[in-house]
């Protein structure tokens, strides 16, 4: 014997029950396909894990769901939406706004990497030159 599927009833619990049997398929209540747990405990056992497989993945889904809904309703709020602040803003009551002692050097990277074509390493020691160095940065 083995379970094919299950018909649910209600949010979690088991209607109907159909087992394959000998090649053919039996549709059982699920007390009737408790009682048979005296015989055999195996099937029941299988037919707990499905339901508890099932359980989980609707309550995977009810979390992801949660998850998004909220992070969308930060975003309506205007709020910031994940982590620490990139570097030249600060978190001031969940939204970004620019810090104007960073902004400085947001700005130079900016306008150096339009402007010049140094490149990435160039920038850097445009930056060290210039004094701003990376213990001022707050990069985490």
């Amino acid at each position: 014997m083995r379970i094919f599927f299950c018909r649910f009833l209600g949010k979690y619990a088991p209607r109907k029950v159909y087992i394959k049997e000998n090649g053919s398929y039996t549709e059982l209540s699920y007390k009737e396909f408790c009682k048979r747990r005296e015989t055999d405990g195996a099937y029941v056992d299988k037919l707990m894990i499905s339901v508890l497989s099932a359980v989980a993945e609707i309550e995977r889904e009810n979390i992801r769901v949660q998850t998004m809904e909220g992070r969308i309703q930060k975003v309506r709020e205007g709020k910031w939406n994940g982590g620490f602040a990139p570097y030249g803003y600060q978190l001031v009551n969940g939204k970004l706004e620019i810090n104007e002692e960073e902004a400085v050097a947001i700005r130079t990277i900016y306008d150096q990497y339009v402007n010049t074509d140094i490149g990435a390493n160039g920038i850097s020691k445009y930056l060290e030159n210039h004094g701003i160095r990376k213990s001022e940065l707050h990069i985490r």
